[in-house]
């Protein structure tokens, strides 16, 4: 069975060759590299020698300075209304292809491979496993909780403090 244009798009076979009024507002893709990361979380890129402002993409977790990035931008009338958008982004230049971070959902394991882990908290720090735990909290206190603490040194092994408590 053959089918003809009206069946497609109703009785007007003209509908076919008229540009929809949407394609004046469609969007380029283009690629940019991030300038700078503003404190809003908008991106400041460089595309084509212009210096625009652009937001994340919901797919788009991040993105640094030096970043390159394709970037949806307006195209049309409504080109400066309508906000340009990071929609994918390629790994930092010198940097590991793969995120440093694997998860495995079967196991729940989480596993972390980085050069420094920085974390900082309003008011404490809990790392638990199992009975174990360890607390830092705002006023400078840590608190180690286990059934059985293991510490040692191949080297110096210095417990220093106001005072020392054993037993």
């Amino acid at each position: 069975m053959k089918t003809d244009a009206r069946m497609v798009r109703g009785r007007d076979t003209g509908a076919l060759s008229t540009p929809s009024p949407a394609t004046a507002d469609a969007f380029a893709l283009l690629p940019a590299e991030v300038m700078r990361v503003e404190s809003d979380g908008m991106a400041l890129v460089s595309c084509q020698g212009r210096e625009i402002r652009a937001a994340l993409a919901s797919q788009v977790p991040g993105v640094v300075a030096g970043q390159p990035v394709l970037a949806a931008l307006g195209s049309g009338a409504d080109a400066a209304e309508l906000p340009a958008l990071i929609v994918a982004a390629w790994p930092v230049p010198g940097s590991p292809v793969c995120p440093p971070w694997q998860f495995d959902r079967a196991t729940g394991s989480l596993a972390l491979e980085v050069a420094q882990i920085d974390m900082a908290a309003v008011s404490q720090v809990v790392l638990r496993c199992g009975d174990a735990r360890m607390q830092f909290t705002k006023v400078g206190a840590l608190e180690t909780r286990a059934h059985q603490i293991t510490s040692a040194a191949v080297e110096t092994h210095r417990i220093e403090g106001g005072s020392i408590e054993l037993n």
